[in-house]
């Protein structure tokens, strides 16, 4: 589920943000705050991890310190502001404030969900790779608990492409087979064990 904090004040604004992000998403999660104290708590909220913030033009100075706090408590944090005048220098400033990008209040709804759409492929991408590299560490993990009786198997057979003569590969046969407590390799249909005390020994 992706996280929405939505900072505003004026509830008709605020109207126009949750009908921007889409109430009836599914898969998404939203909770709003009218002012600076309020979101600063939820997004202080260790039970809770926001992935966008948009805070409103209502909020004028506070959203502003919103902005700046909340991209100081958290990079990964998508800030979206909403400017009630578009102009480039607002756009500059909120930049500058730690907002990743701005929408004009004049084109609520419609701009902010066109704003949301590159954001959201990019969480899910973000998701999508989160959860291959959980199952790469899982799989790494299995492999590793089951390296002490592998390991040897593998240790063997990586020695065993080089060797020239029987009697080299023998000894690593030995070596091998030691290292599982025992003492000796037979071969199938056959009398006799090999073994450090010597080839040929009566099984």
């Amino acid at each position: 589920m992706i996280r929405f904090l939505i900072a505003e004040s004026d509830p008709n604004l605020l109207d126009a943000l949750l009908n921007g992000v889409g109430t009836d998403t599914e898969g998404l999660g939203i909770d709003t705050a009218t002012g600076l104290d309020q979101a600063m708590e939820r997004l202080s909220d260790f039970d809770t991890t926001y992935e966008v913030l948009v805070v409103g033009s209502g909020l004028r100075g506070e959203g502003t310190e919103i902005c700046r706090r909340a991209h100081a408590l958290s990079s990964k944090l998508h800030i979206l502001k909403v400017l009630d005048h578009y102009s480039q220098p607002a756009h500059h400033d909120a930049l500058a404030d730690g907002a990743s990008d701005v929408v004009s209040d004049d084109r609520l709804p419609g701009g902010l969900e066109m704003r949301l759409q590159p954001i959201l492929q990019a969480l899910e991408l973000r998701r999508e790779l989160n959860e291959q590299l959980r199952y790469a560490q899982r799989t790494a993990f299995a492999a590793m608990s089951s390296m002490g009786e592998l390991g040897i198997v593998l240790e063997f057979l990586c020695k065993s492409f080089t060797c020239g003569e029987p009697v080299i590969l023998s000894n690593l046969l030995l070596e091998a087979v030691e290292k599982y407590d025992l003492k000796g390799i037979g071969i199938k249909e056959s009398i006799h064990v090999y073994r450090r005390a010597g080839f040929d020994q009566p099984a």
